[in-house]
């Protein structure tokens, strides 16, 4: 009985230090992820550089060989890539008025940590940048990412890159070393050129050519979604149940759902995605940006306005928001609501009310000519 209860006790220790440990590693990778937000809303590189790991980033896709030609080509390709600089790609988008996020962190099914942000800015929108951490002696150090708006990662789109200059250096070798799959991934992206050329039906039966064992990749099966969307009703709707159930609740189909169906005014499809990239992601507030202009879009001002609301209150820092909501007072003559906007932007924002005056003529000629605004402007 006395060994029985002394095997108990050493059991529960360890499970209470391995419980310690997790709680530790959870810590530490958050702590990670909120620093990179700090800094990169700083416009400070540095950080998120000592985190990248470039000799494991290229690892995931460089051939590797014993010819010289290949070896030598792969020294120089990484010597001139070696000047690729993450943060300053980042901290550069700051500097033009976007802004970045931690959203969070999780374990995926293979047990690697994984941080995710959101990237806005005017000009491009929402993105999400998932970035693929890596144990090392070193501590945690970012191998990859994954783009949501591009549908691939890092390590993807250089590969492109990569596999196209070894193609023209030496074609048996890559055939060799590399086996169908590099051929295979050639064959996608000339796929991919078509489709954005417009030529949807001459992409997707190059697709078709692919091996079957290939298009499981999930970057295929994306952008098979993507050309099939210009195809017939009956083939997109099946593309998109293939990749559904292959990859269950994947937020960055949503996303590009999100962007193409904006794009050819299909609203209510749209809204759709919306919601489903809102659960996969396990909620982004920001994400009520979308659905406001959508509504607006609609010309369902009363859910726009909500939605806007929603925004200005959760982010009240973001002058999109106020923006949007002088634009919607003003149009349905809520007058006496559009000139409390006119005093947060004024208190807020520290708007002069000479450049509002001028926004308002241009924009709204009846709040310009109400009884409302002329009182407004009067006051001190």
């Amino acid at each position: 009985m006395r060994k029985f209860v002394g095997i108990f006790f050493l059991l529960v220790s360890n499970f209470v230090s391995s419980q310690e440990k997790s709680t530790y590693r959870f810590a530490e990778v958050d702590s990670i992820g909120e620093r990179i937000e700090e800094t990169i809303n700083l416009q400070d590189k540095n950080y998120i550089n000592s985190l990248f790991d470039f000799d494991r980033f290229v690892d995931r896709f460089l051939i590797k060989s014993k010819k010289k030609k290949i070896n030598d080509f792969n020294k120089n390709f990484i010597g001139g890539f070696r000047k690729l600089d993450l943060g300053n790609i980042l901290t550069t988008e700051i500097a033009g008025g976007a802004f970045y996020n931690y959203l969070k962190f999780y374990l995926d099914e293979h047990r690697k940590f994984h941080l995710l942000f959101r990237l806005y800015s005017e000009d491009e929108g929402i993105n999400y940048h998932d970035f693929l951490l890596e144990d090392t002696p070193d501590g945690y150090k970012i191998v990859d990412m994954y783009v949501y708006l591009t549908g691939e990662n890092w390590s993807d789109t250089f590969k492109s890159l990569y596999v196209g200059y070894i193609l023209e250096l030496d074609k048996p070798e890559l055939k060799k070393t590399a086996k169908p799959y590099y051929l295979s991934f050639i064959k996608l992206k000339k796929a991919i050129e078509l489709n954005n050329q417009g030529k949807s039906e001459e992409a997707y039966k190059l697709y078709q050519e692919i091996p079957e064992e290939h298009k499981k990749n999930k970057t295929f099966r994306m952008n098979l979604v993507l050309i099939t969307q210009n195809l017939s009703d009956h083939i997109y709707a099946r593309a998109i149940e293939d990749y559904s159930k292959s990859f269950p609740n994947d937020p960055g189909l949503y996303l590009l759902m999100i962007e193409k169906t904006m794009a050819k005014a299909k609203y209510d499809e749209c809204l759709q995605h919306i919601d489903s990239l809102d659960n996969a992601l396990e909620g982004d507030d920001f994400l009520d940006l979308y659905r406001a202009n959508i509504y607006y879009l609609k010309n369902d001002y009363e859910n726009a306005e909500n939605y806007f609301l929603n925004l200005a209150e959760n982010y009240p820092s973001f002058l999109d928001s106020y923006d949007s909501l002088l634009t919607i007072y003003a149009e349905t003559k809520k007058f006496d609501s559009a000139i409390e906007i006119l005093e947060i932007m004024v208190k807020d924002f520290e708007l002069s009310k000479n450049r509002l005056q001028y926004t308002v003529r241009e924009n709204f000629i009846d709040l310009y000519d109400s009884q409302q605004f002329k009182d407004w402007l009067d006051k001190e």
